[in-house]
């Protein structure tokens, strides 16, 4: 998620909750089942209380009391009670401060990528880092000249397998911006869609039951030197989705029938089966 400035912690968190409230009250009607049994549920804030806007959220596949958050400044925190307590497991690297995208393997909890950077920006930003033991340690994954990390995606099937959407560096035209493939876990990385010298990626989404259809968001990223994050919301450039059907390896953009013109800073949600987004 890339929340507008000034958006808090909880905000984004809540966003995130009601996201998946939303999913658990479909599933329900789908599968009838009563809307009764979900009218004892209530929302309460679960922290860290200490870490600073919440800007990414992951969760461990089989593992419900598991939860990782990334933070603007403070790092990655991760709970094994289900939020009642917290724990920062990205102290100890003096490199990783700002996360902006979170993603825990599905088919391996104990594989952990985080995307460094900001909300406001690339400041914080030094690529993307890796966990192979479930955040105890960590190492770099590559990406380190992208700008703020946008958003993670791992294959469902194979932890070696992701793509990256990357924003660049604020002040600077050109760079790695767009969105990047890695087959090898972080070790090389494939440009698979350039975003042009001043635009960048700003969200990636696929389908968990059909990951080879992915989609894309791109906009303006570059701000003239001495311009702030906030000039991206006055003097939105232009925007485009972009839709790939082979996991990630070629795009084509998408336009027309219905979808009206895009300005701005933009993201994209995919539903099941991508047949909804």
């Amino acid at each position: 998620m890339s929340p507008r400035p000034g958006t808090t912690g909880s905000h984004i968190v809540g966003r995130t909750l009601a996201a998946a409230a939303v999913l658990c009250v479909a599933t329900a009607v789908q599968a009838q089942v009563s809307p009764q049994l979900l009218q004892g549920m209530q929302w309460r804030n679960i922290g860290p209380f200490i870490a600073g806007k919440v800007d990414s959220v992951s969760g461990a596949n089989g593992q419900p009391a598991i939860g990782y958050v990334g933070t603007d400044n403070g790092g990655v925190w991760k709970t094994v009670n289900a939020g009642v307590t917290w724990q920062p497991v990205t102290d100890a690297v003096q490199a990783i401060r700002g996360i902006t995208a979170l993603a825990v393997a599905p088919s391996d909890a104990s594989v952990i990528y985080a995307g460094t950077g900001s909300i406001f920006g690339s400041q914080y930003s030094s690529g993307i880092w890796k966990s192979t033991d479930a955040g105890a340690h960590w190492q770099r994954a590559g990406l380190s000249d992208a700008g703020a990390i946008a958003w993670l995606l791992v294959d469902p099937h194979d932890p070696d397998l992701l793509l990256a959407a990357t924003r660049g560096i604020d002040h600077r035209k050109g760079g790695a911006r767009g969105v990047f493939r890695s087959k090898d876990g972080g070790r090389t990385w494939q440009s698979v869609l350039a975003a042009g010298s001043e635009s960048g990626a700003t969200d990636l989404s696929w389908a968990s039951d059909n990951p080879g259809v992915v989609f894309a968001t791109v906009s303006q990223t570059y701000l003239a030197p001495g311009a702030s994050a906030y000039s991206l919301y006055r003097h939105p450039g232009p925007s485009g989705l972009y839709r790939s059907t082979d996991e990630g390896l070629t795009w084509k953009k998408v336009s027309g029938h219905g979808l009206p013109e895009m300005i701005g800073p933009t993201a994209v949600a995919d539903g099941t089966d991508s047949r909804r987004v």
